[in-house]
């Protein structure tokens, strides 16, 4: 995982926004939802699509069933089994 724990900045060494020195617990607010979004995307990469479920699959997985293309399933592992993650519309 990317953490920001032991970054501390230095004046000198914040960026300017406009005329302003950006302060440093907004800078590092900054970095942290940036690394926040890489990990989302680094957990991204274990997607897995086919017609058969992955043979070792971990807590977190998601694994697209393409048994049918016009209609594929997006499922997700939690512990021992897959769980269909269902879609439907919100009507306020």
């Amino acid at each position: 995982m990317i953490t920001t724990a032991a970054w501390e900045p230095t004046v000198s060494k914040l960026p300017v926004y406009g005329q302003r020195v950006i302060s440093s617990a907004d800078w590092k607010f900054i970095i942290n939802e940036i690394y926040e979004r890489l990990n989302d995307l680094r957990l991204a990469q274990f997607c897995y699509a086919g017609t058969v479920a992955p043979s070792n699959p971990f807590t977190g997985m998601f694994w697209l069933d393409t048994t049918n293309l016009i209609a594929p399933k997006l499922n997700i592992y939690v512990a021992t089994k897959w769980f269909r993650i269902e879609l439907s519309e919100v009507v306020y």
